[in-house]
């Protein structure tokens, strides 16, 4: 973790900003599914922190609510792999579904969490 908050996420190949500190260097980063919060558009001038493109891989449906496999990477022709898992209720999820990739999501930092090794 850097002096400004930041932590860089390999596997996603990005540098995000996390409020959590904790006492020895973090071996892994995460996000509850529920917590992560797709940006449907971004107004002139606002914060780009911590949003990040994205690109469905497949999604899930249950009565309420949709589950969401996304790449933080253009995915490469027919893979499973994925990121990120985020969870939307099917109200939000018809109103951003059918928009062209890539979708944009963000990691509020005082939802992200730290972990050490």
């Amino acid at each position: 973790m850097n002096a400004d908050g930041s932590v860089e996420a390999l596997d996603w190949n990005c540098r995000l900003r996390a409020e959590q500190t904790i006492s020895k260097p973090p071996a892994f980063l995460g996000i509850r599914a529920h917590h992560i919060h797709f940006v449907e558009s971004m107004p002139e001038g606002a914060s780009s922190e911590n949003v990040l493109p994205c690109w469905l891989v497949r999604a899930s449906e249950t009565p309420f609510r949709i589950t969401l496999y996304l790449s933080l990477r253009p995915p490469l022709a027919e893979t499973s792999a994925y990121d990120l898992q985020a969870e939307v209720f099917k109200e939000k999820w018809q109103r951003f579904r059918d928009l062209p990739h890539p979708w944009h999501v963000r990691l509020s930092p005082d939802s992200l969490f730290l972990m050490p090794e």
